[in-house]
């Protein structure tokens, strides 16, 4: 027991108390994930622990991972955040009301599990996980299925009682994982970019191959359900259509500091909020889609569906910027001045450049364009965002 839970025990005794606790979603190369058995109940768990004062989550994580399996762990993406309304007992009595911060994680080195905090320490297939699961990590766990299995149960109800009805799967360029990154891009003045004579000059296709990469947890999850809208509209005759989507954005996108990151920087930009840049210098490059325009592409797909095709979408060449080129436009637009923070590390799997190649969309579907480039998006938000 950390010295915050004896000191508040002390004040307390077994009341309720609302504590914060930071886990550790470790996987391996074979997409396992680790769990340890608790030391104080018997249940398997995420490695992790709960916060002292003075400490960040990352700092939490690091000392519990440490004091638990003997190791430096190295933290890739924010998960999420959990909370039950159930209350927690501990073995002592102890009542406890959870709120659960979860980081995606690896380590490189052997376990040396402390034989206290944790009893034993393994890897285990997601499908196959041991009992008695401790009740608050059974939602990240379910997170990470949403994609995978959620998109599995839709397609077979669809397959069985609506199969006359049109199926459209918004996927995202996270399937091609880190692959992109391989291009051989030119460091200019605001942003990455490649040779005008390179093949990818106009984007990334549906050709660029997902295997051999990196593409976090998340993006794994999404390859499997691409997949499966693809083989269900092949193996059953079904009309099925896969999106995979760059960034797709407008003035009510509820942006978050990882993802939809324009949203997201248009807002800490007019709410004077500090952004943070990870890496590649902010020249870092994305294509951005309308929901309007994305939404067009859907109507029409509607109207002439194919069977179990994928595509690429996104603004492509017409609607793109760079992170540095976007603030600049910004703050052109609120006349004042972002307030940047910049840490050098990019994170894991993040694209380097990203310009989706909509050609083959654009053949089957000849009618759709692209309306808004990216000026007009960035001004759409601007003006009509939603920034408290």
């Amino acid at each position: 027991m950390n010295d915050y839970i004896t000191w508040l025990r002390n004040k307390i005794g077994h009341k309720p108390a609302i504590l914060v606790g930071v886990s550790a979603v470790i996987y391996n190369d074979k997409e396992e994930i680790l769990l340890i058995k608790r030391g104080d109940n018997g249940e398997w768990a995420f490695p992790g622990g709960i916060m002292e004062p003075g400490e960040s989550a990352r700092e939490t994580l690091t000392r519990e991972i440490g004091e638990e399996l003997g190791v430096n762990v190295r933290i890739e993406d924010f998960l999420g955040v959990y909370t039950n309304r159930g209350a927690l007992e501990y073995p002592n009595g102890d009542i406890a009301y959870i709120v659960g911060i979860f980081f995606l994680c690896k380590i490189r080195e052997a376990l040396k599990v402390d034989g206290n905090e944790a009893l034993e320490a393994r890897f285990f297939d997601r499908l196959s996980l041991p009992t008695p699961l401790f009740h608050m990590h059974k939602e990240p766990i379910t997170d990470f299925g949403v994609n995978a299995l959620a998109t599995l149960y839709l397609l077979e109800n669809y397959r069985k009682y609506c199969p006359e009805a049109i199926f459209i799967f918004t996927s995202t360029n996270k399937v091609y994982g880190d692959r992109p990154n391989k291009l051989p891009f030119i460091e200019r003045e605001t942003r990455y970019e490649l040779p005008k004579n390179h093949q990818s000059h106009k984007g990334i296709d549906e050709s660029v191959s997902i295997d051999g990469s990196t593409h976090t947890i998340f993006g794994a999850s999404k390859v499997a359900a691409d997949i499966m809208v693809q083989e269900y509209g092949r193996y059953f005759k079904l009309r099925t259509g896969v999106f995979r989507g760059g960034c797709l954005t407008g003035p009510a996108h509820s942006g978050t500091k990882l993802h939809g990151f324009l949203t997201y920087l248009i807002r800490c930009i007019a709410t004077d909020t500090q952004y943070t840049i990870f890496g590649y210098k902010g020249k870092q490059v994305r294509d951005n889609i309308h929901v309007h325009d994305l939404i067009n592409a859907f109507y029409l797909f509607y109207k002439n569906p194919t069977l179990g095709e994928a595509y690429n979408i996104g603004g492509s060449r017409y609607s793109n910027t760079s992170i540095l080129e976007a603030i600049k436009k910004i703050e052109s637009i609120f006349h004042k001045k972002a307030k940047i923070k910049y840490i050098d590390q990019n994170r894991s799997g993040d694209h380097i450049w990203y310009i989706s190649d909509i050609s083959k969309f654009q053949k089957q579907y000849p009618e759709f364009v692209v309306t808004y480039n990216i000026d007009r998006i960035i001004e759409d938000i601007c003006r009509y965002g939603h920034f408290n």
